[in-house]
This record gives structure tokens, C-alpha cells and sequence, in this order.
């Protein structure tokens, strides 16, 4: 019953309804305390609402249960790029990046820590890496963005 929560909270996250996604959320995981993925999409929908700290809590409890999720620390790294702590969302873009190479959004937001901290070779990498693994145009636009505002082609 959990996991079917969790699948109706992705549709709504799908559709903007970020709170009724929580709410979902909120009682997947009142049914399963221990399903990652419950924890992984409350912390992306809080991600998505500029709650960084609830993200970085609900992210950090997702890795405790599997710390195999890439997404779980793409995310928590990009929360923790948010709150502006650069270093903890280096490791986090670094480990999902180690996790799943394909995972182009870890590229765009590393590389947007890389622009961040002014280590712009990384950085443009980093963005050329998003743009040969994404199909998607927003991802890809993030991208050319940062290349661009780095003066590169």
C-alpha cells in the first residue's frame, strides 16, 4: 500500500501538486518507515519547494536506507549547493555521478558548483557531459547556459 502512495505522489509531482505529493508521502511512509524511495521523493518534492533543510533530511534518511540511490544524492547535493555548502554537494554529485555515470542532471548541477566555486574547466566539463547524456531540453538549456556564461561555445 506504501509503494502505491509513492507511485500517486510522483503524479502529482508530475502535475505541480507538490503537497498533495507530500501528503502522499507523508503517509507512504507513516505506512513504511523503511522505504527509501518514500524518503528519496518527499526530499525531491521539498527540493523542488526551496526547502532545502526538510530535503536534505528526507535525502539523508533515503541514503541511510539505500545507499545505492544516485538521484538521492544528486538531489542532497543540490540542496546542500542551495545552502551553500559547496564542498558536501561536491562529494554528494561525486558519489551519484560514481552510482550511475548516465545520470546527466549530477553533471549540470556539479558543474554548477564548479561555476560557483570558479573552477570553470570543471565546471564547462561538467556541462558538456549534461549535454551529450540529456534528452531533456530544460537540462540541456541549464547547461548551454553555464558554458555560455563561461564564455565558452
Amino acid at each position: 500500500m506504501a509503494a502505491a502512495y509513492c507511485e500517486r505522489a510522483i503524479a502529482y509531482g508530475a502535475t505541480g501538486q507538490i503537497d498533495l505529493a507530500i501528503a502522499d508521502l507523508d503517509k507512504a511512509i507513516e505506512l513504511d518507515p523503511n522505504l527509501a524511495s518514500a524518503y528519496s521523493n518527499r526530499g525531491a518534492a521539498y527540493l523542488s519547494n526551496g526547502q532545502y533543510g526538510l530535503a536534505i533530511s528526507d535525502l539523508s534518511k533515503a541514503i541511510s536506507l539505500d545507499p545505492y540511490l544516485a538521484e538521492a544524492y544528486s538531489n542532497r547535493g543540490w540542496a546542500y549547493f542551495n545552502e551553500e555548502y559547496y564542498e558536501s554537494a561536491i562529494v554528494d554529485l561525486n558519489t551519484a555521478i560514481e552510482l550511475n555515470p548516465d545520470l546527466a542532471i549530477a553533471y549540470c548541477n556539479r558543474g554548477w558548483v564548479y561555476y560557483t566555486k570558479k573552477k570553470h574547466d570543471l565546471a564547462i566539463a561538467d556541462f558538456k557531459k549534461t549535454i551529450e547524456l540529456s534528452t531533456d531540453p530544460a537540462l540541456i538549456h541549464a547547461a548551454e547556459q553555464g558554458i555560455k556564461a563561461l564564455g565558452g561555445e
